[in-house]
């Protein structure tokens, strides 16, 4: 197998933990409009395939579909994370030392979300993980979004790196998508948003339980090959 050369991160859910940042702006938005609030478990599951169809997640979830225009209150969620996009959210426990492990191994390491750019950057920025990263890349440069694996394939190529020499660690069927697109290596996250028997039940392989075990398990990740079952979400 060839040696890795080049690993990308998913954010949400894989390198930081946000859901309860994403929940608080989500609910903002929402009462600005009148709607109720939402647990921050069933906005959970609805993060991962960018902020419109977070937003229209939500406005289904809470019955508001008729209440509120989508792209106002997508402007307002982005309005509110971006005031406050680390209140609670931290990287997952042994990250910063997978990642500076993996930099001392001369691997490039990248970041690709659907999360919007500006605000991947504010979050990396925040926690002190940027400089780890070559690329940070993410909703709003005009690229479609993951699962489509035309960010991926950016990324990689940006990289100088073949994508059999590239792995993608997520934490969702989305990225297990947008690997076998873009025919890179995959590392399922299993200590993301995703519970770990959905991604079982999807064939995905391999699952690493906590983010250290990525040392041992990254350089034989296999090339991404089609789940046979799973919905997608989360990316």
């Amino acid at each position: 197998m060839p040696h890795l050369h080049h690993v990308v991160f998913d954010l949400d859910g894989t390198l930081v933990e946000t859901a309860a940042d994403i929940a608080l702006a989500a609910n903002r938005a929402l009462t600005s409009f009148g709607l109720a609030p939402l647990d921050e478990a069933c906005i959970r599951g609805l993060v991962g395939n960018g902020a419109t169809r977070l937003m229209a997640g939500c406005l289904a979830a809470c019955g508001g579909e008729q209440s509120a225009p989508l792209d106002q209150l997508v402007a307002a969620f982005v309005a509110a994370y971006a005031k406050d996009p680390v209140v609670r959210s931290r990287p997952y426990r042994g990250m910063a030392e997978v990642l500076d492990r993996l930099r001392g191994q001369g691997l490039g390491l990248s970041v690709l979300t659907n999360k919007p750019e500006t605000l991947a950057r504010q979050v990396l920025d925040h926690l002190g993980l940027s400089a780890f990263f070559a690329q940070i890349v993410g909703a709003g440069t005009g690229l479609p979004l993951k699962p489509d694996p035309t960010g991926l394939r950016g990324v990689v190529a940006a990289a100088g790196c073949p994508p059999d020499k590239t792995a993608l660690v997520g934490d969702s069927t989305v990225d297990w998508h947008t690997a076998v697109g873009a025919g890179t290596r995959f590392v399922g996250a299993a200590w993301g948003f995703t519970q770990p028997d959905e991604l079982r039940r999807a064939g995905i392989t391999p699952l690493v339980a906590w983010p250290l075990a990525l040392l041992d398990d990254l350089h034989a990740a296999p090339l991404a090959a089609a789940p046979r079952v799973g919905r997608q979400h989360r990316g």
